[in-house]
C-alpha cells in the first residue's frame, strides 16, 4: 500500500544514531546521542574546551536530518573522557529547563 501523507521518525534521543549540535554561548560543535536514562552524551568536543553546566545545546543543522536551532537540552556535566582522550565526556538533560 502507498501512504502518501506519512512520515519516517527518527527521534534525536536514540542511542543507535547522533544529531550535530552547537552549544549555543560557546558556539562549540560536536555529536550528540541519547541515552536509556533521561539525558544525552556529547562527543567529540575537545577536552581543553570549556564548557558550563548550564549552556543550552541546540541542533546545529550540519547533519542535514535534523533542521538547524532545535532545543536538546543544557549541559549538566562536563568532564575529561580518559577512555576517549583527547575528548570531553558531557551530558545534557533533556528540554531547555
Amino acid at each position: 500500500m502507498n501512504f502518501p501523507l506519512k512520515s519516517q521518525v527518527l527521534l534525536i534521543n536514540d542511542h543507535d544514531s547522533g544529531a550535530g549540535v552547537i552549544l549555543e554561548h560557546s558556539r562549540l560543535q560536536g555529536i550528540v546521542k541519547g541515552t536509556r536514562w533521561v539525558s544525552y552524551r556529547f562527543f567529540y568536543i575537545m577536552s581543553d574546551e570549556k564548557v558550563a553546566p548550564g549552556e543550552h545545546v541546540i541542533t546545529s543543522g550540519g547533519d542535514r536530518i535534523y533542521p538547524k536551532g532545535y532545543s536538546v537540552g543544557t549541559v549538566i556535566a562536563a568532564t575529561p573522557d580518559h577512555e576517549n582522550d583527547p575528548f570531553l565526556r558531557s551530558r545534557s538533560s533533556r528540554g531547555r529547563p
